[in-house]
């Protein structure tokens, strides 16, 4: 077993929590994750980058990330009306499942409201989905 600080996956570079806390100036934070399960979204940051090597005839390794995972209904509200989703950040997940495989999840930035003065948006971020760099949008017919 080994475990890293930075795992690039997907087109992302991820991070877990701890190094990027560790490292003060980092221009980006990229320790957000979305995976998306049969009915629910699931929302978390990376504690842990693992990966598993196996004895065998081939060589054969699973990177896994160790997330905290946001409560994915409680959690979670969608303001279709304007286009976001907000997760509650204090919030935890009672699933005691805190592993994904690298391999199944998108890179979501989180980012905290500009007013303060509100405790209830204190309590709420904005989760942005980032695409992988050099990607372009899909157009759609309406564009």
């Amino acid at each position: 077993m080994k475990s890293y600080d930075i795992y690039e996956v997907n087109g992302y570079r991820f991070r877990s929590e701890s190094y990027e806390k560790k490292k003060r100036r980092l221009s980006t934070v990229n320790s957000g994750v979305l995976t998306v399960g049969e009915e629910l979204e699931y929302y978390g940051i990376i504690k842990d980058i693992i990966e598993l090597k196996f004895d065998g005839n081939e060589d054969f390794s699973l990177v896994l990330f160790e997330c905290r995972w946001f409560h994915p209904i409680d959690g979670v509200r969608r303001r279709d009306d304007i286009g976001l989703v907000e997760v509650k950040h204090e919030s935890t997940n009672p699933a005691n499942e805190p592993f994904v495989l690298a391999s199944q999840v998108t890179q979501v930035y989180y980012l905290p409201y500009a007013c303060k003065s509100d405790p209830n948006l204190n309590k709420w971020w904005i989760a942005y989905k980032v695409r992988p760099p050099g990607s372009l949008p899909i157009p759609s017919l309406d564009d």
